[in-house]
């Protein structure tokens, strides 16, 4: 009788051939064979976790719905199946799950932030109709015009509601945020439903993006963001002169008569995503990543590009800058810096898939890109659109194009990111989406240039850097070849040499704008690669004694599968994904790989290596009344009265402080800035108009250890009559986005409540809300 091998027997004996799944020595990748025998039971083997995942819907907290949004199978042969959670068939506002199959069939834990209790019954909601019109009359800019809208109801957690927001400019000057900052009354419930809205506009020919939450029932806006994340034919090759690679290959399209299309078509397995709900746009239709030409910022007016010849590209800065004359865009000279996003985003992909195992570009699907170059609606800028599965390049840095090697995968990351972790792009999680797109370009100009060349692992080394920089300082930057002199956007080695960047983790980093708070995950992911000196750019006060690192490839497939598995909050922060970290290095390693994790972080301040002593922390004091106002730290205080001064000292036997007030460097003032008295009060001045500026709370057992938070000095007895009262915080909240009248934020906890609600109330009268 003849015995038929079962396929999962085969299988079974394919993944232990060689040992690879041998316990207790870490994950390793599979060889190709292994992984496409088990990506062809992907589908079958995503069913399996989807059992599980119900089954385990009692135990992870769920009393509802789940719902698979994405897929896919790593390098080490494991499935992934994200979920969003769903209450009565609709989508839950960051409940999200990871289910997890391992090469052997077997599951495994669940990954989980879940939105527990919701008991939301059916109620009359506002039409589409309704909340969209809100949405538009609440538009940060008034004068663009709207041309895509979407729509999409979810139950919404009201912990995550938005406020008013502060937060340094890119100078450092700290302020309010007027154009995204909320004024909806705080919320008693604990979810409410709601609409996640996204208006697209085009606004004096640049794109802009705005998303909003809108609550279902009032109408008032919970929350408000920014959309835009900064920086038959027959597939051919062609030949690319570029300007910052020199000569390279790109994929191209054979047309029905002999012409050449810039569409990469051996990558994508699906369509543009959109292609389908926008079928006036056809030049968009079909498989292939097309890198096109903009007419406009709308996108039924890209065109991609084309050519007799097949051979792209002068290799020259592009020459003819004004935007949106197609015969200059049309030209070998317009054809250089397709040729430049076109190659970065087709050795990006390949990163992707070689060294990381996804196999299936920024939705792991497959999914054809838009790439547009010469976007005037990104001049000064390089951006990933999630709305539009897109990445636009602008010609407004020192060298023309931003579509460096480099800045391309950082935005191509950002899609990427989209489909995994999706951090928020503010605040802590903001800096780690950043840092999450600097760390894949750096990944990427060693996986390109490396002198083992381009394969499955990230050498530690490079010989074919541009002009033969292979060095550090040169790798570990984003950004250098925009500029002429060579001066980068971000240094990893040590951020803060931009004069904006922080080095290291402290309570109030979050304020920071997102590419500036990106600074302690960069320096972080370079401390657990390269390691730490003991003096110099690479040396860290919280890590005297140095450290050793583990090199670029473990670092990477540490800080890759730590995103992508392990991460499930979207607000997540510094802390919890050093825990996230640590897992991944468990998982994948072992202990000399888990200590090398601990110890880079706390060499940014952010944990400690093992067996060592918690540090000294100092952090303000979270009032749950200035938490409406988006703020940990927030008191209305009147000028005419000191007000005291108050931190959370940890882990030290004195628990003092010395307070520092001052005004950016940067920034000049005009007028006084309050002082501190008798080193614990703070009296501001009663006068209006005048410059912000921040403060900070250093610990005298330990100064590496402070907080830093804003004052916002103003005199608030706007009338005159030697009283706080609702015609003052009207007239405040008025001048916001002016030149009159601030409040003042300071970092005490929470006294002069009434003072608090006076503001509220006068902040509601005035904006109608």
């Amino acid at each position: 009788m003849v015995r038929r091998a079962r396929p999962h027997l085969t299988l079974l004996a394919l993944l232990t051939a060689s040992g690879l799944l041998c316990a207790g020595e870490g994950l390793k990748p599979l060889s190709m064979a292994q992984l496409s025998a088990i990506r062809g039971q992907e589908s079958l083997r995503a069913r399996q976790i989807n059992t599980s995942m119900e089954a385990s819907k009692p135990s992870l907290g769920l009393l509802d719905g789940l719902k698979a949004t994405h897929q896919f199978t790593d390098a080490y042969g494991r499935t992934h199946v994200r979920y969003t959670q769903t209450h009565r068939g609709v989508e839950v506002w960051n409940g999200n799950l990871i289910g997890h199959l391992d090469a052997m069939g077997a599951v495994l834990p669940a990954s989980a932030t879940v939105q527990s209790g919701i008991h939301l019954q059916t109620v009359p909601l506002l039409d589409e109709a309704r909340v969209k019109a809100i949405a538009l009359e609440n538009l940060p800019h008034k004068e663009g015009t709207v041309f895509h809208t979407t729509f999409k109801p979810i139950v919404f957690p009201t912990a995550d509601q938005d406020g008013l927001k502060v937060r340094r400019d890119k100078n450092g000057k700290p302020g309010i945020d007027v154009d995204y900052s909320v004024a909806a009354t705080p919320k008693s419930e604990p979810y409410v439903w709601a609409y996640h809205v996204s208006v697209a506009q085009d606004v004096n020919k640049q794109l802009a993006s705005t998303e909003f939450v809108v609550d279902g029932v009032t109408g008032e806006i919970l929350k408000k963001w920014n959309g835009l994340q900064y920086d038959g034919p027959a597939p051919a090759v062609g030949t690319g002169n570029s300007y910052y690679n020199g000569v390279v290959n790109i994929n191209t399209l054979q047309n029905a008569d002999h012409t050449y299309s810039l569409v990469d078509a051996f990558r994508p397995t699906k369509p543009w995503p959109f292609a389908a709900a926008h079928p006036e746009i056809p030049q968009l239709a079909g498989i292939g990543s097309k890198v096109c030409y903009s007419a406009s910022s709308i996108i039924q007016n890209f065109f991609v590009y084309g050519d007799a010849d097949n051979t792209w590209g002068d290799g020259l800065i592009f020459s003819a800058p004004n935007y949106w004359e197609t015969p200059a865009m049309e030209t070998e000279n317009g054809q250089t810096t397709a040729v430049d996003a076109a190659h970065a985003l087709q050795v990006t992909w390949d990163y992707y898939k070689n060294v990381l195992g996804r196999d299936g570009g920024i939705d792991g699907q497959g999914s054809s890109m838009v790439s547009v170059v010469h976007a005037d609606f990104a001049r000064f800028n390089a951006f990933w659109s999630g709305a539009f599965f897109l990445m636009a390049f602008g010609d407004g840095f020192q060298n023309g194009s931003s579509a460096a090697l480099d800045v391309a995968a950082h935005e191509m990351s950002h899609g990427v990111m989209q489909y995994t972790a999706g951090l928020a792009y503010r605040g802590e999680s903001g800096g780690l989406n950043e840092a999450n797109s600097d760390i894949h370009a750096i990944m990427m100009k060693y996986y390109m240039w490396g002198a083992d060349g381009v394969g499955a692992t990230i050498p530690d080394t490079t010989t074919q850097a541009p002009g033969g920089q292979n060095t550090a300082d040169y790798l570990w930057t984003v950004g250098a070849q925009l500029a002429t002199d060579g001066t980068p956007l971000r240094w990893c080695t040590k951020p803060s040499k931009d004069g904006f960047s922080a080095d290291a983790w402290f309570d109030g980093v979050d304020t920071f704008d997102v590419h500036y708070s990106s600074g302690p995950g960069n320096r972080a992911f370079y401390f657990l690669s390269q390691g730490v000196t003991t003096t110099g750019d690479t040396s860290s006060p919280y890590l005297p004694g140095g450290m050793t690192g583990i090199g670029n490839d473990k670092a990477i497939k540490i800080w890759f599968n730590a995103m992508a598995t392990k991460v499930t909050d979207i607000n997540t922060d510094y802390h919890a994904v050093r825990d996230a970290m640590v897992a991944s290095a468990t998982e994948l390693y072992g202990a000399t790989e888990v200590a090398a994790v601990k110890t880079a972080f706390a060499a940014i301040n952010v944990g400690v290596p093992d067996g060592v002593a918690e540090p000294v922390q100092v952090a303000f004091y979270h009032n749950p009344i200035g938490r409406w106002f988006n703020i940990d730290k927030f008191i209305v205080a009147p000028s005419f009265y000191p007000v005291p001064l108050t931190a959370n000292v940890t882990n030290a036997t004195d628990k003092s402080l010395v307070w520092k007030l001052e005004v950016p460097v940067s920034h000049s003032t005009t007028g006084a800035k309050g002082k501190i008295l008798d080193g614990n009060f703070y009296l501001a001045p009663n006068l209006l108009g005048l410059d912000s500026s921040y403060i900070t709370a250093t610990s005298k057992q330990d100064p590496n250890q402070f907080a830093s938070g804003f004052v916002l000095p103003v005199g608030l007895d706007v009338d005159g009559d030697m009283d706080l009262d609702a015609c003052d915080m009207g007239a405040l909240a008025l001048n916001f986005g002016g030149t009159g009248a601030y409040i003042f934020a300071s970092i005490v906890g929470p006294t002069s409540i009434i003072d608090v609600e006076i503001f509220k109330q006068g902040f509601n009268t005035v904006f109608n809300r």
